[in-house]
């Protein structure tokens, strides 16, 4: 399982489901992306006797580095070590942020924030991250790709993604949980509505 950006999901139970506790034999987490790893960063999780560990470590070698970085593997155990020793208290802060950040979102016109019933039931997501603030800018007159364009010219701001309607902005920046990620989250669609 690809679960890339999910590697906060085990800290906190408000957070969906992570790949390992929903019975995925192996998931790929990318700690660099919602965790503080460094770049590359990445774990395989294994579990149960459906997956051989060598064959797994054989397939691994085939796109591992023969150098591998101490760097890295400190910044893996040491982000780690933080998630299991604070990471409750710290997801509580982000959710109780992004929550707040998610209704003032919503009150700016000409922006619609998605949502879990926007992307998950039958045929469609399981679950989706209540830090990942998804905003559409369509009402706006424009698109996802040009708004990120211009944040990032004007205002050296970037989101995490985005697409011909929307832009991402995640209650976490940098894979820390800080208390202003949620208010650059809200300034960021904030900018947009106002200058656009």
């Amino acid at each position: 399982m690809d679960e890339a950006w999910g590697a906060h999901l085990p800290f906190h139970p408000d957070l969906p489901t992570w790949a390992m506790d929903a019975g995925a034999d192996v998931c790929v987490t990318s700690i660099h992306k919602m965790g503080s790893g460094l770049e590359q960063s990445s774990v395989f999780h294994l579990q149960g006797d459906l997956v051989a560990p060598e064959l797994l470590k054989e397939r691994a070698d085939l796109f591992s580095t023969t150098s591998p970085s101490v760097l890295i593997y400190a910044a893996l155990d040491g982000w780690r070590r933080q998630m299991v020793e604070h990471g409750r208290t710290m997801y509580d802060s982000a959710l109780e942020l992004a929550g707040k950040a998610r209704s003032r979102i919503e009150a700016v016109e000409g922006l619609r924030l998605h949502g879990r019933d926007d992307f998950c039931g039958p045929g469609r997501a399981f679950d989706a991250d209540p830090l990942q603030l998804v905003v559409d800018v369509s009402a706006l007159g424009t698109g996802g790709y040009q708004v990120a364009d211009w944040l990032r010219e004007h205002h050296w701001i970037n989101v995490g993604l985005s697409d011909h309607r929307r832009i991402l902005r995640s209650g976490v920046e940098g894979g820390m949980v800080v208390p202003d990620a949620a208010d650059v989250s809200l300034n960021t669609v904030r900018v947009v509505a106002a200058d656009r």
